[in-house]
């Protein structure tokens, strides 16, 4: 085999860094995923007001959650993409019914 051969010390770091490697994508998405619920569950409350704000005054749901991302949309971008997202899949619609051919 050429090349140095496999020592005590290179073993360590080559269990250390298949460590790391392997855990740290996890850590990280975990991270990200805590930080975006954070910021939905603190914006949830002001989005809904608006939302039942703009229902009762007599706009359909879908014009109520236009307004509410237009509204929110400088301070509170995490829950103004779901509610777009939700909003594009209201006005999609359901999916057609297969056919049994």
């Amino acid at each position: 085999m050429p090349g140095r051969p496999l020592n005590f010390k290179t073993l360590q770091w080559v269990v250390l860094f298949t460590g790391i490697g392997f855990y740290l994508p996890s850590i990280v998405l975990w991270w990200l995923r805590r930080k975006r619920q954070e910021e939905i569950f603190l914006s949830l409350p002001d989005a809904l007001d608006l939302l039942v704000v703009c229902v009762e005054s007599g706009l359909g749901l879908d014009a109520a959650m236009r307004k509410v991302t237009d509204e929110m949309g400088p301070h509170a971008k995490v829950i103004c993409e779901e509610l777009s997202l939700a909003n594009f899949q209201l006005a999609d619609g359901p999916p057609a019914p297969r056919s049994a051919a």
